[in-house]
């Protein structure tokens, strides 16, 4: 019995072994957080073309903000798209490799043909999302207000490449949220069902420990029902 497949090759690399090893040019789309690649990339003077992922929006994808990607990228004729940045940027990337001329509503409802055309590399900047190896993308559809994701083994990464000074300046509540997005995904594929409890990290209470952590998600989900203390356990 199959238990694990992995589609896309793992890699590491430094950041400038990184450039040289694919020999990045003109022919490449990249997509990036701004300040990732201001700090580590931009200092290289590459050839390829550059759009930040906070021209498009912030927060997580939406149709409206993969429509306007997807009209910058039909202006030039790139052979391979980079992903640089942390589950949104990469999640954005993934349509780039699809054939045709279709707004993003269409790839995710599989109204058109969905065919590979492009190469993609995925470069993660966060720890915990795992798009970069994954086959799913998520965008909303703002036309409804709700997530549609898409599934399909046309849009795995080719390579994920892993650069681990790209993780040297993440903000401790990014690398904390994306340590917890990866114990959530792993809870769902060992089929736990929901779980009431849930919380916001802040710079609050980002340095709590474990049981203040959990008093304080009690007491306020008993605020919230109107459950006493007891009723509540």
């Amino acid at each position: 019995m199959k238990l694990f497949q992995q589609k896309s090759v793992i890699e590491k690399y430094d950041v400038k072994s990184f450039v040289e090893a694919y020999n990045i040019g003109a022919d490449d789309f990249i997509l990036a957080t701004k300040r990732i690649y201001e700090t580590c990339f931009a200092p290289l003077n590459l050839k390829a073309h550059v759009e930040y992922k906070s021209k498009y929006g912030s927060g997580e994808p939406t149709d409206v903000m993969i429509d306007a990607l997807l009209e910058d990228f039909r202006q030039g004729d790139y052979k391979r798209i980079i992903a640089i940045g942390g589950g949104a940027v990469i999640d954005m990337a993934k349509i780039l490799v699809l054939d045709g001329e279709a707004k993003a509503e269409s790839y995710y409802r599989k109204e058109v043909p969905l065919r590979k055309v492009r190469t993609l590399l995925a470069v993660p900047t966060t720890c915990g999302a795992g798009s970069e190896v994954s086959n799913v993308s998520i965008t909303e559809i703002t036309s409804i207000h709700s997530k549609l994701g898409l599934a399909v083994d046309e849009i795995y990464a080719d390579e994920a490449v892993l650069i681990p000074e790209l993780l040297r300046e993440l903000p401790y509540e990014f690398f904390a949220t994306s340590a917890i997005d990866a114990f959530i995904h792993a809870l769902r594929k060992k089929g736990v069902g929901r779980i009431d409890y849930k919380a916001v990290l802040t710079p609050y209470n980002m340095k709590w420990d474990s049981v203040q952590l959990y008093e304080e998600i009690k007491k306020e989900h008993e605020m919230m029902t109107g459950k006493g203390k007891d009723e509540a356990l």
